[in-house]
């Protein structure tokens, strides 16, 4: 299984034992566009031995495909702007975990908010990725149609 999450916290506590550690995942991909050296370290440095990290400038290096793994990225715009990075991995899921930034953003859901800009990406996005969408703290938490929900709000 291959997820691509958006989360504006990137890598956390629901990422490594929501979702790393209940699925049974072996990868975490770190998504970013020039992120300093020692936030990437940090991240690292949060994981089990037993969990592989890996980080892509999605501007710079090529995009690591790795089977059984979560990719996390904390913006849905970076990902639209580096979209054909992105689809030789064919993920199974794109999952809208955590955009909590409220300035100037609509509420979506009470984990979501997004401009219209980031709706009408994150539309784009799931559509070139052609992959199942959706809007899920964690695997057992309620699971959303955040395309249904994205076009109620454009």
């Amino acid at each position: 299984m291959k997820i691509l999450r958006i989360d504006d916290r990137l890598i956390h506590g629901q990422v490594i034992v929501g979702w790393v550690k209940k699925l049974g995942l072996d990868a975490i991909v770190l998504l970013h566009s020039d992120l300093d050296a020692d936030i990437i370290e940090l991240y690292r440095s949060m994981l089990e031995q037993e969990v592989c990290f890996l980080s892509a400038d999605l501007r710079k290096d090529s995009l690591p495909v790795k089977q059984n793994s979560i990719y996390v990225s904390g913006s849905v715009n970076e990902l639209f702007e580096n979209r054909d990075q992105l689809k030789n991995a064919e993920f199974d899921l794109f999952n809208f975990g955590g955009l909590r930034t409220k300035e100037s953003k609509i509420k979506l859901l009470d984990f979501i908010y997004m401009d219209k800009q980031e709706m009408q990406n994150s539309l784009e996005l799931a559509s070139f990725l052609n992959v199942r969408s959706n809007a899920q703290e964690l695997p057992e938490s309620e699971n959303f149609n955040i395309i249904k929900i994205i076009k109620e709000h454009l």
